[in-house]
């Protein structure tokens, strides 16, 4: 037998799971915790003192990103645990590190997406839009694989942020082009049968720009007859309900319940009147915990059966 065998063997995805599972056994007929096996634990074990302050501030730092905090509070945040008794260190505490930070987070987690897709023989794409407070249209895409090597020894489906987007329209075209760009950032140069040949489905809402023959269903079949699509199982169940209640007299209803929507959205004073409103209810009533309804009416319980 080769040297090399031996060592591919050791390497290799199915070797490493196994020896987990030994570890983690051997460390149960100990008494042991099997925590003490996993791979955080005997990285962290290895680190260094000023390694370990590098990584609290990375965690810091991926907390302002995750909350949407602004970087300002990064060096606040740093101080605060500082005062907890955390040692932290004096360096790369202002705002400037935490960007620096984030952006190598944000890079070492493009090199993980690229590690899945070049180890699993099959991904799909999910994609949803929406706007942000700014009324700009972002495109959320999300990446879907099956893992055979969970820690039960049973298939699961595993998704993974990928990328938010903002296209340049909302056209088939414009989100084609901004499909092609996000998938570049993984190392595929070009939508086309060779470099995509693991995309094997896609999911997306029944607007026209995602479904039409012109829209991104039919630009992205063209490159890869093969591909699967999946028209939103949610949506299609809200505009089924939606077509089965128009022309009733749920029209009324919900023209109804959008006035009233809209006579609190733009009038502050009417909103905080709502809320006195509220807030004496409370007084009078037994109202649902953290709710604006009433548990019973005259000594009778209605609400399930509204």
């Amino acid at each position: 037998m080769k040297t090399s065998n031996i060592r591919d063997h050791a390497l290799s995805d199915q070797h490493t799971h196994a020896f987990s599972l030994f570890n983690r056994e051997k460390a149960a007929t100990r008494g042991e915790s099997s925590l003490s096996f996993s791979p955080i634990a005997q990285a962290m074990s290895a680190l260094s003192e000023d390694e370990k302050k590098l990584c609290h501030k990375f965690d810091i730092a991926y907390f302002v990103a995750i909350e949407k905090l602004s970087f300002r509070k990064y060096p606040q945040i740093c101080e605060l645990e500082a005062r907890h008794g955390v040692n932290i260190g004096s360096s790369y505490t202002n705002d400037t590190n935490a960007r620096t930070f984030v952006h190598y987070i944000a890079e070492a987690q493009r090199q993980n997406l690229i590690s899945i897709i070049e180890k699993k023989r099959f991904y799909s794409l999910l994609i949803d839009g929406s706007t942000d407070s700014g009324n700009i249209d972002n495109e959320l895409i999300l990446l879907v694989w099956f893992d055979i090597n969970g820690p039960d020894e049973e298939v699961h489906t595993l998704i993974n942020y990928f990328k938010i987007c903002c296209p340049t329209n909302t056209s088939g075209e414009g989100l084609y082009e901004m499909l092609e760009q996000a998938l570049g950032s993984l190392g595929v140069e070009e939508i086309n049968e060779g470099s995509c040949s693991k995309l094997i489905g896609m999911g997306t809402d029944g607007a026209s720009a995602n479904i039409a023959g012109r829209g991104l269903k039919g630009l992205m079949e063209r490159k890869l007859p093969w591909l699967y699509w999946m028209w939103c199982i949610a949506h299609r169940l809200e505009l089924a309900v939606k077509d089965a209640l128009k022309g009733t007299a749920f029209d009324d209803i919900e023209e109804m319940l959008l006035r009233l929507y809209y006579i609190y959205e733009n009038s502050p004073k009417k909103c905080r009147e709502l809320t006195e409103v509220v807030s004496s209810l409370r007084e009078c009533f037994e109202l649902e915990e953290g709710g604006v309804r009433p548990l019973r009416s005259s000594s009778s319980w209605w609400i399930s059966h509204k």
